[in-house]
């Protein structure tokens, strides 16, 4: 019932990057002598773009994180003789096919990609000058679990604003994030041991920029990171990484999130395989026992790795297929994702993300952060609770007042931990913080829906207007359509230029041509200017607001809001914005409000979710 109203949202989203079924994605080129580059591994040449940005697709940066490299920091890539034809984009990393990360429709649902994934792309505008150009590099989202840099097309704005522009592949899931001692040698050192392998292949990225980007015509010391939601949350995770500092000199959080797990929680599992438990590296191994045909229940597979030594698991995990080792999850976890962000004390702080930053502790380097009106509609949607679907193409709220309520509450909760709560933290610190949020919301009402109601400004829609790629056919083409067409482009520019301003200057200002509203930093002042509204003049255009957000007064406004008086709804909402937290436990939900919501468990709103 799902599926027909995903066909069209999803398309969207990789339209932003040119990789939907209906707008190719960067595609295969003809060798561009012009291109070639020398780079400390060995000669490239690239291709040329139709709006004549010179691209270079598919370089490696690292070694093929195979064999025994899997589950280890990277290693640097290796020498190649020749000169490499970086011509095309190289395999995405493993992952669970979907159209979200780009898997061809033979691929849906199965394993995608390879192991040998570690590829980069590049673009940079026809005409180098001498001195060298900003660098920013895109860490695409997808939850750490799917997606790949090769969806992502940003020659438009490399030629258009005189950027270097890159986008990268990195290990997903538990191949990116997996914390098992009984992997270790003694030989590895912390890195090795950190389980942030994912995280680790992003900084091994920003190391090869520092070593080549020169020869592209890139400054080694103006590189800005930038990345939307899991990328967005690997942004604000890289700035509070000591494996980091120095690599990067400003950084664009879209839709990040600050959230973190113990080691602890990322490695055990209880004989009860209870919620906390799921998707840990022991979960995984007791699962996996199963599958293999070494035990016949959850019961009977935890006392079989009981009795393995060390030796024992580290040979059997490194046994196990590529399609084992995907699919696996999506048999054990709801969300499909092994725990993420792991707060080893070598690549993220022992204090976790948020922490770190309260207490000043990241990258004197300056920060954009900023959401989506609208984030949740993306799921919201899709939801049967609060939405009908009728023969699986006619979308109707079953209350328009209930679907806003929870619309509103749930992207402001977004808001203050994906953007508030860190501007605050790096103002507070002396930091230069800069927010925004994204308000497009133009999309048209017709048979199939009210879109501008039941997706509006949806997560991951702003990445469309970044790369100034819009699909114009097929089922896409519904959304963007010629009435709104004028408005688009023009956010999709200024919205551009306020982000290359900020990678040549480290401040959005008024744009990179000077002409837009001056974008103040983040004002600590109660009252003060906060961040810049990003829309186009017919919802009010680009704007300074001081509404400011924090989490616990959010829920209690949630709470006493005319809106929605049912008991179950408020608490439906508290439980599904505590749990997104950074540091979220069971407790912190059943002690909400003196235990108001007690005659609700969290299982009663998971089954809500599934």
């Amino acid at each position: 019932m799902r599926r027909t109203l995903a066909t069209l949202i999803i398309p969207l989203l990789l339209g932003a990057c040119g990789a939907g079924p209906e707008t190719p994605r960067p595609t295969p080129g003809e060798v561009e002598p012009a291109t070639q580059r020398t780079l400390s591994t060995g000669k490239v040449v690239g291709i040329r773009a139709d709006n004549g940005a010179m691209g270079w697709l598919g370089i490696p940066y690292a070694a093929p994180p195979v064999g025994p490299l899997r589950w280890r920091a990277p290693r640097p890539a290796p020498n190649w003789s020749g000169t490499l034809e970086a011509t095309q984009v190289g395999s995405a990393c493993l992952q669970r096919g979907s159209w979200l990360g780009g898997a061809p429709a033979e691929s849906l649902g199965k394993t995608f990609g390879s192991e040998n994934c570690l590829f980069l792309n590049l673009w940079a505008p026809a005409q180098t000058p001498q001195d060298g150009l900003p660098v920013m590099v895109w860490i695409h989202g997808g939850g750490n679990t799917t997606g790949h840099g090769g969806l992502y097309d940003f020659s438009q704005m490399a030629e258009r604003f005189n950027l270097v522009m890159l986008s990268f592949n990195y290990r997903l899931g538990g191949l990116g994030w997996f914390y098992q001692p009984a992997l270790w040698t003694e030989e590895d050192g912390p890195l090795d041991r950190s389980g942030n392998f994912g995280l680790l292949d992003q900084v091994e990225l920003l190391r090869w920029v520092e070593q080549n980007i020169r020869a592209f015509g890139g400054d080694p010391e103006r590189v800005s990171i930038f990345g939307e939601s899991a990328g967005g949350q690997d942004t604000l995770a890289l700035m509070v990484s000591p494996t980091s500092e120095g690599l990067f000199h400003g950084a664009i959080a879209q839709s990040g999130y600050t959230s973190t797990v113990t080691p602890k929680r990322a490695q055990q599992a209880g004989a009860d395989m209870n919620e906390s438990s799921a998707g840990s590296s022991d979960a995984m191994l007791i699962h996996w026992l199963q599958e293999e045909g070494l035990a016949d229940s959850p019961k009977a597979a935890l006392a079989y790795k009981d009795s393995m030594s060390p030796d024992d698991i580290n040979v059997f995990l490194r046994s196990l297929s590529p399609d084992h080792l995907v699919m696996g999850y999506y048999s054990q976890t709801e969300n499909h994702s092994a725990p993420i962000m792991i707060a080893d004390g070598a690549v993220i702080p022992e204090e976790g993300i948020a922490k770190a930053y309260q207490a000043g502790h990241f990258h004197p380097v300056p920060l954009i952060a900023g959401t989506n009106r609208d984030e949740n509609n993306l799921w919201l949607v899709f939801n049967p609770e609060l939405v009908r679907n009728y023969f699986g193409a006619f979308y109707r709220p079953k209350d328009k007042s209930r679907y806003r309520f929870f619309s509103e509450y749930r992207a402001k909760g977004w808001k203050a931990r994906g953007a508030d709560d860190p501007s605050r933290w790096v103002r507070s610190a002396g930091g230069d913080a800069f927010a925004y949020r994204w308000d497009w919301d133009e999309e048209p009402q017709t048979i199939w829906g009210d879109f501008a109601l039941l997706v509006g400004a949806a997560h991951g829609l702003e990445t469309t207007f970044l790369t100034g790629v819009f699909p114009k056919d097929g089922l896409a083409g519904r959304l963007f359509t010629k009435a709104n067409e004028e408005g688009r482009l023009t956010l999709s520019r200024e919205m551009q230029s306020y982000w290359a301003e900020f990678a040549y200057t480290g401040k959005p200002g008024r744009g990179r041509e000077n002409e837009l509203p001056l974008w103040m930093a983040w004002n600590l002042e109660k009252g003060a200017d906060k961040f810049m509204v990003l829309d186009t003049p017919d919802g009010g255009g680009m704007r300074m607001s001081k509404d400011e957000v924090f989490s616990e007064e959010l829920l209690l406004t949630a709470a006493s809001d005319e809106r929605v008086r049912d008991e179950e709804d408020i608490c439906w909402l508290v439980y599904l914005n505590l749990k997104e937290g950074p540091l979220y436990s069971p407790d912190q939900y059943r002690d909400w409000n003196k235990g108001r919501c007690l005659p609700y468990p969290p299982s009663h709103f998971d089954a809500k979710e599934s």
